[in-house]
């Protein structure tokens, strides 16, 4: 078998240290609900701010967890056999798996509770991962070198067994956790023709002759200012987009979207309904986007647009581009706080009978490569659990909060020739 090389000092060298004695309740819960048997230690990413505290060896450590967005060092993570007469042929560690972290709830957390919801259950059913205890598990979400969130880079067999003999074996983390797992984020938005955008007299027709309850008023009955007046609340989601169409704001108080006990917006409509494969899109997990509009549809959904030949519907051909957006109400921020990532190191390891045919270091120099089909039968898989907290890091809000306000419509009113970046 093969064992995790624990360092006492990982909090401030990196790699795998021990659980810290904190931690012990949270993942008890963990394991109950994710499956995973036992978490051997915590993942460090490399932290050179770290100072050194001799008499402090890990156990006893009150680590706050990693930071979204917080460069990653390289770090790497060691498997060494447990016995003399054993190699370690493959070393395959990867990150399938995200939780909520169970410490929410907790007594001494000022946090409100989390109450999950069927929504809750559904996305992280689809973005979170898995617990596959087999060697090639992994998630179809898999970013970069087996790891859930694309932010990250793990590098497999950092040494060939040829070269250590299969002594060690190891791998290496690099990059940033994003903001992926907090698939909670949402952007509302207001549109209409009234706050620059003059192609919303498009959506206004088809909703007095489509949607309009009243069947006694169509478009063509409408008058002048209620087409002008139409509006529409948009709540773009990692689940898509969902529109209420005719939208009165309030004229006093404050104006707040409810959900279903579900977890759905309540009273809108789905618009938009991402294929599975776009959900990574919705997702604030692109690092040339997150610090502008936050992801690529939030940014497809907000942006100006082109004029087209011929010109855009209801629109002047001498505008060269239109507001995509007419007001940004809100940006709704995470509100999971601290998820956990399960790291799995799976190794394969090759035992070494005592008398072997061309037992030379010859031999070795090609043990990766036959090692499957000449020694097979001595082959055993080894799967070990690692775990580190990453909390949302909301400073990314401010610059996106900026761009978006840059983009709406409404600031047409006061300069009509205004251009959003």
């Amino acid at each position: 078998m093969a064992l995790p090389l624990i360092n006492v000092y990982a909090y401030t060298m990196g790699g795998i240290g021990p659980v810290e004695t904190k931690d012990l309740s949270a993942l008890s819960k963990l394991s109950e609900k994710n499956g995973v048997p036992f978490y051997a230690g915590r993942f460090y990413p490399k932290n050179h701010d770290a100072k050194w505290q001799l008499f402090n060896l890990g156990f006893n450590s009150q680590t706050a967890p990693w930071m979204t967005w917080e460069d990653l060092g390289p770090t790497q993570i060691w498997m060494l056999p447990a016995f003399e007469d054993e190699r370690i042929t493959k070393l395959k560690v990867s990150i399938d798996r995200i939780d909520l972290w169970p410490e929410r709830n907790s007594s001494d957390n000022d946090l409100p509770p989390w109450e999950q919801t069927q929504w809750d259950d559904q996305m992280q059913q689809r973005l979170w991962g898995s617990t596959d205890l087999t060697l090639e598990g992994t998630t179809e979400l898999a970013g970069s070198g087996g790891c859930i969130d694309p932010g990250i880079t793990i590098t497999q067999n950092m040494t060939s067994s040829a070269l250590t003999l299969g002594y060690v074996g190891i791998a290496e983390l690099t990059g940033h956790f994003t903001e992926y797992a907090f698939y909670d984020q949402e952007l509302q938005i207001m549109n209409g023709e009234s706050y620059g955008m003059p192609q919303m007299r498009g959506q206004a027709w088809i909703y007095f002759n489509e949607y309009q309850p009243d069947e006694t008023l169509n478009a063509q009955e409408a008058t002048e200012e209620q087409l002008y007046n139409y509006k529409e609340f948009w709540r773009v989601r990692s689940d898509g987009v969902w529109i209420r169409r005719n939208a009165e704001p309030p004229t006093k108080g404050k104006l707040e979207f409810k959900d279903t006990v579900g977890g759905l917006p309540e009273d809108m409509e789905h618009w938009i309904v991402p294929l599975d494969s776009e959900y990574s899109q919705w997702l604030n997990s692109d690092i040339d986007v997150a610090d502008t509009f936050g992801n690529t549809k939030w940014d497809y959904h907000t942006k100006y647009l082109q004029q087209t030949d011929p010109p855009i519907a209801y629109t002047s051909p001498n505008e060269i581009s239109i507001p995509g957006m007419g007001q940004m109400l809100t940006y709704k921020p995470s509100n999971l706080d601290t998820v956990v990532y399960t790291i799995k190191a799976a190794a394969e390891v090759l035992v070494v009978p005592d008398v072997m045919p061309g037992a030379t270091r010859e031999w070795w120099k090609d043990v990766s490569q036959n090692a499957a089909e000449t020694y097979g039968a001595y082959l055993a898989s080894n799967i070990w659990y690692f775990y580190l907290p990453v909390r949302f890091n909301g400073t990314k809000m401010a610059d996106r909060t900026e761009f978006l306000l840059n983009r709406a419509g409404i600031k047409r009113r006061d300069e009509p020739y205004y251009v959003a970046p």
